[in-house]
């Protein structure tokens, strides 16, 4: 995730700056951009909730 999250921060730099040269971001740009907002949430908040989910489920069944 650290990876992706860095490889989404270089890519949007250049519109966070007074750089008048570089080009505003694209529908392919935004696309990433929401599809790691996704995942980040997912990895956040969906998986250790399913997580905790099972094990609760686990208890009730012994």
């Amino acid at each position: 995730m650290s990876q992706w999250a860095h490889q989404i921060r270089l890519e949007a730099n250049d519109q966070r700056h007074a750089d008048d040269n570089a080009s505003l971001p694209t529908e392919v740009d935004v696309k990433r951009v929401v599809e790691f907002a996704i995942a980040l949430g997912e990895f956040l908040f969906v998986l250790p909730n399913r997580v905790q989910t099972a094990i609760e489920k686990t208890k009730e069944e012994k």
